[in-house]
């Protein structure tokens, strides 16, 4: 799905950045949605801004909406 996205292009290195770990980055958003269903009481979650540093994913802030 992340290869269907319109910015993708910018996955691949911008301007003399690393390319995006898109093994890392499909595995990070894997696990949040396994996170999303395994809790029930989660109602949303919403990470923000997640950025990539060297090539790989990292959420500076995030915040669970519980049920």
């Amino acid at each position: 799905m992340v290869s269907d996205l319109e910015g993708q292009a910018l996955l691949k290195g911008y301007r003399g950045s690393k390319p995006v770990n898109m093994k890392n980055l499909a595995n990070w958003l894997i696990k949040l949605g396994w996170l999303a269903l395994k809790l029930e009481k989660i109602q949303e979650i919403d990470v923000n801004p997640l950025l990539i540093v060297g090539g790989e994913p990292v959420a500076v802030d995030a915040t669970l909406i519980l049920k």
